[in-house]
């Protein structure tokens, strides 16, 4: 609620900021040079553990299993291609051991997008998240998304 009251008052405030990198580099240059640092900071000690930290090293594994998930798409299921991808068993039965936010960051990565959660086999069963490349068919209502998957799911009888 803070930030949102800061950034309503200064709207510029970012904006500003990042052109004084631009335009006032030599006093950003002096400030610190003369910044006093603390004594608790070891500069050639590790860096220490903080959330920050561990996105970064989450975000460097994302890039290992693009690979992993372009092999395991495109296989002849009718849940596992381009059109219409089942998150959940990616996740499960490929065993790509991501995090939920990995998963996310690669099927973004991968040039996909969520289609939604739904219950496949009844109204208290687990959800399923489904992802496209190809949203066209899903450009109408969200009501319609799961009659759309059940129809892309049902067998080709060859006709």
């Amino acid at each position: 609620m803070q930030i949102e009251r800061f950034i309503a008052a200064n709207h510029d405030y970012f904006t500003n900021l990042y052109d004084a990198t631009s335009f006032s580099g030599d006093v950003l240059r002096h400030w610190f040079l003369t910044r006093r640092i603390s004594d608790a900071f070891q500069p050639k000690g590790r860096a220490p553990d903080t959330v920050a930290k561990e996105l970064m090293r989450e975000a460097g594994e994302v890039d290992d299993s693009l690979s992993e998930l372009e092999a395991a798409i495109n296989n002849g299921e009718p849940d596992m291609c381009n059109e219409l991808l089942n998150g959940s068993k990616l996740r499960g039965e490929f065993g790509l051991g991501l995090s939920t936010r990995q998963f996310g960051d690669l099927m973004k990565r991968a040039g996909f997008s969520v289609i939604g959660k739904y219950r496949m086999d009844s109204r208290t069963g687990p959800k399923t998240t489904f992802y496209t490349r190809d949203f066209t068919p899903f450009e109408g209502p969200a009501e319609g998304h799961l009659a759309i998957i059940r129809k892309m799911l049902e067998p080709d009888d060859g006709l």
